[in-house]
């Protein structure tokens, strides 16, 4: 159990919790090279990719609009149909440079 201001709460809840909030588009999940993952809280109406910065970690929200465009041209160049995808950019951010 963790404890957290007098509460203890079951690590098994923590995870269901954090599953359910990733199902609902509140947190995304990020798997990292160590095997562990990483949530980070999004805006679930406003979709955007993140920008990690590999010396400190820190992860910016960049917006997209060009997957639209990718989008439509695999629908008619292919016929797929995009439902999905998980985009992440890597570098250093302006403190790290």
């Amino acid at each position: 159990m963790l404890e957290g201001g007098g509460a203890k709460v079951a690590l098994s809840t923590v995870y269901r919790t954090l599953d359910h909030l990733q199902n609902k588009g509140e947190v995304t999940a990020r798997p990292q090279a160590d095997g562990e993952t990483s949530y980070m809280l999004c805006e679930p109406e406003h979709h955007h990719h993140h920008a990690i910065c590999r010396t400190c970690g820190r992860v910016e929200d960049v917006d997209c609009t060009a997957i639209e465009l990718f989008s439509k041209s695999l629908r008619t160049l292919n016929g797929f149909e995009l439902d999905g995808h998980a985009m992440e950019f890597f570098g250093r951010c302006r403190a790290c440079r």
